[in-house]
């Protein structure tokens, strides 16, 4: 791109959507936590969220930091696109501006981190080989056996609450549902399949990220019926999210959302 003002103009375009947006997080206003709220992530995620499209649009803005920017723009709207295409829906609240917002953005930080490609490679090359490193050890590991198991779920059980699994960094499939027996819970996880990795766990979550959360264990297999005894009696309310989670890299395997 030769023309100074279309860099410029692929500069200003993000970094003006995330300024633009800035008001509606930092004010509270009704639909960002609507949004955050049905996320799990609300005010953390509204208000943290803000700051770094602060800082993206910033780095943006001044061209010796614009490849930082984008970066950072990057991985923002990359969440923005995975969470409105999983959970949010393209149309959210009435209207698809957010989701097309995020995906301008999204184009707009990849061309310029294409037209800096050779920056980025000096830079963050080292930083690369050490996630390659850490994924592969996730998806090398020996710890999480893949023979199909066929626990016994309890019959009698009654449903407290259901979720479909959703895959995140590993296709992860099947369906999770809250049980109780008697004065016992379970989790029980049916047709259940994902990748192998090193430390999986079972967690009933607060949000995605793990922030707070229940251990039901290590995964017993990658696939087949499996059931979780759940200690005690937790909010579903507070824990409302079943996490299949790679405790030694904290990569998000799959996921599901618990409805009651």
């Amino acid at each position: 791109m030769k023309h100074p003002w279309l860099q410029r103009l692929l500069r200003w375009i993000p970094a003006l959507i995330m300024l633009q947006t800035l008001y509606f997080k930092f004010t509270a206003h009704p639909q960002s936590v609507k949004l955050f709220t049905t996320l799990g992530m609300e005010p953390w995620g509204r208000i943290g969220t803000g700051v770094l499209e602060l800082i993206a649009a910033v780095l943006l803005l001044i061209p010796s930091t614009a490849l930082y920017g984008a970066l950072l723009a990057l991985a923002l709207m990359s969440g923005a696109i995975f969470f409105h295409l999983t959970q949010l829906g393209i149309v959210f609240d009435g209207d698809a501006v957010l989701f097309i917002y995020a995906v301008i953005t999204w184009l707009a930080a990849a061309i310029i981190v294409w037209q800096r490609k050779q920056q980025f490679l000096k830079l963050f090359s080292p930083l690369f080989f050490l996630v390659v490193i850490s994924m592969a050890g996730c998806n090398s590991s020996k710890d999480t056996p893949m023979l199909a198991i066929n626990d016994t779920i309890p019959a009698t059980g009654m449903v407290l609450a259901s979720a479909e699994l959703m895959s995140a960094v590993h296709p992860t499939s099947g369906s999770a549902r809250i049980l109780k027996e008697g004065d016992k819970w379970y989790l029980a996880l049916e047709n259940f399949s994902t990748d192998a990795g090193p430390d999986l766990k079972v967690y009933l979550s607060s949000n995605l990220s793990a922030a707070q959360f229940i251990n039901l264990g290590s995964l017993k297999s990658t696939r087949g019926n499996q059931v979780y005894e759940i200690t005690g009696m937790p909010s579903l309310i507070e824990y409302p999210y079943v996490l299949i989670w790679c405790q030694q890299f904290a990569v998000l395997f799959g996921s599901g959302k618990l409805n009651q």
